[in-house]
């Protein structure tokens, strides 16, 4: 997977070169990254977020996690996960579940804070609040 610094810019997506649009979660083996707990507040919302969301398009084949050893199996995904935040849109690996319960990973508190205000993402609120940070959101594919 591609290795993008927390809070960074991504340029992941076509959209997503965009000054507003911030990555979280996108770990990479021997980058460091921050662990500590998060609460179960945030777990339960994120694994709700993550169980809801509508992905416009797919990408070709899945991302294994690069944090666990390659002697055994590898957690792996492949969708990517938008939170909209104060001015910025959060892109999130599918993994990031993954990287909070097995490597103890934890993102910082601004993203922390956006995912517990986040709105479904199957609701008209969700695409006013992304569409209010990125006007072109939901109106091209990204990537191409």
């Amino acid at each position: 997977m591609t290795f993008y610094a927390d809070l960074g810019p991504i340029d992941y997506f076509r959209s997503s070169g965009s000054p507003s649009w911030r990555a979280v979660g996108w770990l990479g083996e021997g980058k460091p990254f921050s662990q500590g707990q998060v609460s179960d507040a945030f777990v339960k919302r994120l694994g709700a977020l993550m169980q809801r969301f509508e992905q416009p398009f797919f990408f070709m084949g899945a991302h294994a996690c690069e944090l666990c050893p390659a002697s055994g199996p590898r957690a792996s995904g492949q969708y990517n996960l938008w939170v909209p935040g104060n001015g910025v849109i959060y892109v999130v690996p599918y993994l990031i579940q993954h990287y909070i319960h097995e490597h103890h990973y934890r993102p910082p508190d601004e993203f922390l804070d956006a995912v517990l205000r986040c709105p479904d993402t199957d609701t008209s609120e969700y695409r006013a609040a992304m569409s209010a940070i990125d006007p072109h959101f939901g109106h091209e594919a990204p990537g191409g």
